[in-house]
């Protein structure tokens, strides 16, 4: 096969041609991946794909996503090292507990990997919470059990399971059950009460943790010990009130480690983290005085991850234990991880980490120089939505938290045709807070919204780009939702209304008595949109009103509720928002004004309109966006003056909502940003690109050349990681030799 694709190669090659500009159709072009998962990872092991082969362990995570980096991964993925890999069609989970439902344990047992949790199908072949995986799919073991399974283990050669399950079958069994390799059998009375979250083996016997108050018929508080034929107690266990749990455990230099949710173990005060030497409980020190949420032996060295005191500051962290006293390792940031593991010499966290951190799993290399949190592969330019763009100077701005790990963050981004880099910045100007709107006045690029500087703890809501430095333009209050040019002045709208001269800001009086969204231009009249329903002196104005420079006057009746985007579309207003009716039209979410009545756009119910913009002399519309003209158009549609239609697949439901997303147009393409992470049905995480398409283009830069080939073989017959797109120009879930057709076909053209 490799010799035939290279004889293919080879003809297309024999007699190069100039670049040729060839017939583009509009398209969803190749898009961003994923950091990692498109949802939380929760459980992480290790294992070898090949058993004794020369094949090297690969990272296994679990969790409830559906996607890895660019590949369909159900719930469940592989990291080799270099790419992400899929599990067969994966394992489809329970959706009724959406914040913590998914795979929650791991593990290898006689060479398999099992995977358990919320489990109830692969492949539409039905798995009661836990299964293995044979090499080609997903296979049941026996019965399954009836609920939630939390822990996994192999103690004395068998496979433990744990968690909140009372059942497997018809058969009694109580938090803790046992595969024998033909059914699960109890261990025992079980555990009482409550679930089981942790297991261990320690002393050559199984330890169970979680939140119960028995084990066997007895008192155990919160942690017990299985001996192969009784339940104990370990000691008095550990307590602090009703919530009292272990979260997690694991075994150091002699000593069983406890993470968790309590005061004291065995009555001694202990906050969220303990040690049992194997005849007395014994505090350790934490500063995680909320919660321990995850413990790891690396090295030697015990790391933890959890909740530190504060609540809404930094509230949690990943620290290691080093002679007595703990060292952060990293940022702190928004949530715990859910676990850790060593794997290839280097830490890694899994969970919904939050800011700071850049992906739902992350790695730390301690052998670095500087050690930073990284992603696992190429590092995406950006992890959230864009909340605004605009065009300056040829080049396309956008507005962001940017967080690649290895460069400062910051607030602003430039898009230099290939990828999003950081723009604008110096120490003790802006450099936090949030951007919701740009405009150019006088050729200047301004930033409205609620920033702040380094060192400064006045926030404001206006700043300059000055050659490559942000600063505060004086006078404009944080807050700040929409900027406008109007009669050769600087509009800023937010909680009221300014005007910047470039000398001095002065508020327009009588102003909107409530929040301004959105802002433009319309027959020589500054028209603005948002939440208010009057102007400060009393004057009628529902939610949208026109100011002459002088003075306000409403547009008819106004609207029935907020509005949030307003544009100029063939000389007539178009509005999109909540509401419902303008004027006295039923409109539903986009209406227009032509000067003296509103109207509906089109006959068909499209949906809230949250941003919009002029492409190709064309409407688009986006927000919570349905249909278009009875064909479903997910999240964006267009409308050519006459009926409404979807762009191709569109994007996700409600991913461009109130204050999030935005829309441009840049080098005759139409820029869409929101909480996606697929256009057009692939994968494009945060932002994508509409407009004319070329087929082989992988990386999107308007022609197809020998990068975009070579990207294409590296991947053949398996999953692609390359930076842009997958290689499958067909989607047929392969990339095969119909992909490969396609790239040559377009080989040598250019998109004019």
């Amino acid at each position: 096969m490799r010799t035939c694709l290279l004889v293919l190669i080879a003809i297309a090659l024999i007699s190069p041609a100039p670049f040729a500009a060839a017939q583009c159709d509009e398209g969803w072009l190749p898009g961003p991946p994923l950091s990692a998962f498109d949802g939380p990872s929760r459980a992480m092991t290790l294992w070898d794909p090949d058993g004794a082969g020369q094949q090297a362990e690969w990272l296994v995570v679990g969790g409830r996503f559906s996607t890895a980096r660019e590949i369909p991964a159900l719930s469940i993925a592989a990291w080799d090292g270099i790419r992400w890999h899929s599990f067969g069609r994966g394992l489809a989970i329970d959706q009724s507990d959406y914040l913590y439902g998914g795979i929650h344990a791991l593990t290898v047992f006689d060479g398999r990997l099992v995977a358990a949790g919320d489990i109830v199908a692969s492949d539409d072949r039905p798995l009661n919470h836990i299964a293995f995986w044979d090499g080609r799919s997903w296979q049941p073991l026996g019965e399954g059990l009836d609920d939630r399974v939390r822990a996994l283990t192999v103690h004395g050669g068998v496979l433990i399971a744990a968690g909140d399950f009372t059942y497997s079958g018809e058969t009694p069994i109580s938090r803790v059950a046992g595969w024998d390799g033909a059914r699960w059998h109890a261990l025992g009375d079980g555990i009482g009460e409550g679930e089981v979250e942790a297991l261990a083996v320690y002393g050559g016997e199984l330890v169970a943790g979680g939140h119960f108050t028995t084990a066997g018929g007895v008192p155990a508080d919160s942690i017990a010990v299985w001996n192969g034929a009784d339940w104990r107690p370990l000691g008095t266990g550990v307590a602090g009130g009703s919530d009292a749990a272990i979260h997690a455990m694991a075994v150091l230099d002699g000593a069983l480690i406890v993470g968790g949710t309590f005061s004291s173990a065995g009555g001694r005060v202990a906050s969220n983290l303990a040690e049992w030497d194997g005849q007395e409980w014994r505090p350790i020190y934490s500063e995680m005085s909320r919660e321990v949420r995850s413990l790891e032996v690396v090295d030697g060295q015990l790391v933890a991850s959890g909740r530190i005191a504060s609540q809404y500051l930094n509230p949690s962290s990943i620290m290691r234990l080093e002679r007595g006293a703990w060292v952060q390792i990293g940022p702190s940031g928004s949530m715990p991880a859910n676990d850790l593991i060593q794997y290839r010499g280097r830490l890694f966290a899994c969970g919904w980490l939050g800011d700071p951190f850049p992906s739902s799993i992350v790695q730390w290399d301690a052998s670095q120089y500087s050690p930073q949190w990284r992603v696992l592969g190429r590092e995406p330019d950006l992890h959230r939505p864009l909340r605004a763009m605009i065009e300056f100077n040829g080049e396309l701005i956008g507005s962001t938290l940017f967080t690649r790990t290895y460069q400062t963050p910051s607030l602003v981004v430039r898009w230099d045709g290939r990828q999003w880099t950081s723009f604008g910045s110096s120490p003790g100007v802006v450099s936090r807070g949030v951007i919701r709107d740009f405009a150019v006045y006088r050729n200047a690029l301004f930033a409205g919204g609620s920033m702040s500087s380094n060192g400064v703890s006045v926030d404001f809501g206006l700043a300059q780009l000055y050659g490559t430095q942000w600063l505060p333009v004086p006078g404009a209050t944080s807050g700040v939702s929409a900027l406008c040019v109007y009669h050769d002045e600087l509009l800023i709208g937010g909680w009221g209304l300014s005007r910047w001269d470039g000398m001095t800001m002065r508020l327009v009086e009588p102003r909107p008595e409530d929040r301004i969204f959105a802002m433009t231009v319309f027959r020589d009249e500054l028209i603005v949109g948002g939440e208010f329903q009057a102007t400060s002196d009393g004057q009628e104005l529902r939610y949208i009103g026109a100011w002459n420079g002088s003075q306000w006057h409403s547009l008819g009746t106004g609207m029935e509720f907020r509005v949030w985007a307003l544009t100029v579309y063939n000389d007539r207003l178009i509005a999109g928002g909540e509401f419902l009716s303008a004027g006295d039209v039923y409109a539903a979410g986009i209406a227009q004004w032509d000067g003296e009545n509103w109207d509906r756009v089109g006959d068909v119910d499209i949906g809230y309109a949250y941003k919009l913009a002029n492409y190709h002399g064309e409407l688009i519309a986006a927000g919570d966006i349905s249909k278009a003209y009875g064909a479903p158009s997910a999240g964006i549609a267009r409308w050519d003056g006459q009926e409404w239609h979807a762009l191709d697949e569109g994007i996700q439901e409600n991913s461009i909502g109130q204050g999030t997303g935005s829309l441009a147009v840049h080098d005759d393409r139409l820029f869409v940003s929101g909480a996606f992470i697929r256009a057009g049905g692939r994968v494009s995480a945060y932002w994508g690109r509409w407009g004319p398409s070329l087929p082989g283009d992988l990386n999107g830069d308007d022609r197809v050349d020998l990068i975009d080939l070579y990207g294409l073989l590296q991947g053949f017959g398996r999953e692609v990681d390359a930076v842009y797109s997958d290689g499958d120009f067909d989607i047929d879930g392969d990339v095969d030799i119909s992909d490969l057709a396609a790239l040559l076909g377009s080989f040598g053209m250019t998109c004019p």
